[in-house]
């Protein structure tokens, strides 16, 4: 009877050990999952981020060559319409010298009558 008390014992205690085991080794498991999912949620977290900045990187490039391009045709603009009225001027100011050339000769003109 003792000696099966004391088996009895002993089985109790292995038992115990090996459940102990288990849960901790389940626990184990449980917390490495755990680690690992939040790291994979920071680095999803990070390389979202990361991409947000470049698309707002770029988007301010693009703004800037946009604003770049306007400023260029505003100028080109600018410099066409100071070349039509100069040129504009240049036909006046020949049109006059041209009109006054001409009341010069018809004074030069000796009238017969």
């Amino acid at each position: 009877a003792q000696a099966a008390k004391e088996a009895q014992a002993a089985n109790e205690a292995q038992a115990a050990k090996e459940t102990q085991a288990a849960n901790e080794a389940q626990a184990a498991k449980e917390a490495q999952a755990a680690n690992e999912a939040q790291a994979a949620k920071e680095a999803q977290v990070a390389k979202e981020a990361q991409a947000a900045k470049e698309a707002q990187a770029a988007k301010e490039a693009q703004a800037a060559k946009e604003a770049q391009a306007a400023k260029e045709a505003q100028a080109a603009k600018e410099a066409q319409a100071a070349k039509e009225a100069q040129a504009a001027k240049e036909a006046q100011a020949a049109k006059e010298a041209q009109a006054a050339k001409g009341a010069q000769a018809a004074k030069a003109v000796p009238r017969n009558n």
